[in-house]
């Protein structure tokens, strides 16, 4: 989970004395707090309130939050949970960067509205606004769910709930396009529906967007020679994405280069993947190596350049 734009809402929600209407208007604070996806239950411990509760399916994290911060853990799914729940129900239900993980956030939410009584806080990425220097960022295999403001609004006033703070959390520093911009919102349990704008024309413009940018990586890769022996060097989704969206299929990709250990055996266009090999590149089985990931484009540069190669490198991105 992501922590630190947790903290930024949970350090308001939790302080009793903030008087700003605009931040929060929550009367006395809460008296219980249940966090679902608590991760190392950093945010939780945050919390002093009478009852804290994280649901969490690591069961590593689970020891580690009551280890380091003397937090509760149910270590399970949330089905699970709400199966062995014997009724407790908690004044503000917190979740961060889960709702777009879950097949069918209506029945999640409406599962969540049963045991709250009062508040909830979600936070998800936030295709309103995004940036488009990763062609098809936003679109990860992990996410299953896309918000706007608009749906997000539709989905927990649905659900019975009714807002009182939205935040935009923009991290500019965190490289990780289908995780930010992310809205941190707040909600109320109440049946007090009111009308959003309409958000249809932002995934339009963001798909039109996406399309050109696309276009023009593709022509980067197309000036690479055909008959020159390539190395692809990051093997992930983006990699994936460029293969069946570019010209990339049809250059003499050699060798294929990653440094997680987990995808070492594996095959990424019949090419096995390995750890970088400088000897590649020095014997001449290599001519030029073609970095195809957005997120780590920049890491990798530096250890190029510290090699100082004598071979080309080909950066598709201007970061």
């Amino acid at each position: 989970m992501l922590e630190t734009a947790k903290t930024i809402m949970l350090g308001v929600a939790a302080d009793k004395n903030i008087s700003s209407k605009r931040t929060l208007e929550i009367g006395g604070g809460y008296e219980s707090i249940l966090e679902v996806g608590a991760a190392s239950g950093y945010n939780l411990s945050l919390y002093t309130g009478k009852r804290r509760l994280g649901i969490e399916p690591s069961a590593l994290n689970c020891k580690l939050a009551k280890k380091n911060y003397g937090v509760d853990m149910f270590n399970g799914l949330w089905s699970e949970f709400l199966e062995k729940n014997s009724g407790e129900t908690f004044d503000l239900i917190f979740t961060s960067h889960v709702l777009e993980h879950i097949v069918d956030p209506m029945k999640f939410i409406r599962e969540c509205a049963t045991i709250c009584n009062r508040y909830m806080f979600v936070e998800v990425p936030c295709f309103d606004i995004k940036f488009v220097e990763e062609p098809y960022g936003m679109f990860g295999e992990e996410h299953v769910n896309f918000f706007t403001i608009q749906s997000l609004w539709n989905l927990m006033n649905n659900a019975g709930f009714a807002p009182i703070e939205f935040e935009m959390i923009f991290g500019f520093k965190n490289i990780l396009p289908n995780g930010y911009p992310a809205i941190s919102t707040l909600w109320k349990k109440a049946d007090d529906k009111k009308s959003i704008y309409n958000s249809g024309a932002c995934l339009e413009r963001y798909l039109a967007e996406n399309e050109i940018l696309l276009q023009a990586v593709n022509e980067k890769i197309k000036q690479i020679p055909s008959d020159e022996k390539l190395a692809l060097w990051g093997i992930a989704h983006h990699a994936a994405m460029l293969l069946a969206n570019t010209s990339l299929a049809e250059k003499n990709i050699v060798r294929v280069y990653d440094s997680d250990k987990r995808k070492m055996g594996l095959k990424f266009f019949g090419v096995p993947i390995t750890p970088f090999n400088e000897e590649d590149i020095i014997s001449g089985a290599v001519d030029a190596i073609l970095l195809t990931t957005y997120t780590a484009q920049r890491k990798i540069s530096k250890v190029i350049d510290k090699m100082n190669l004598p071979c080309k490198v080909y950066k598709l991105y201007d970061i």
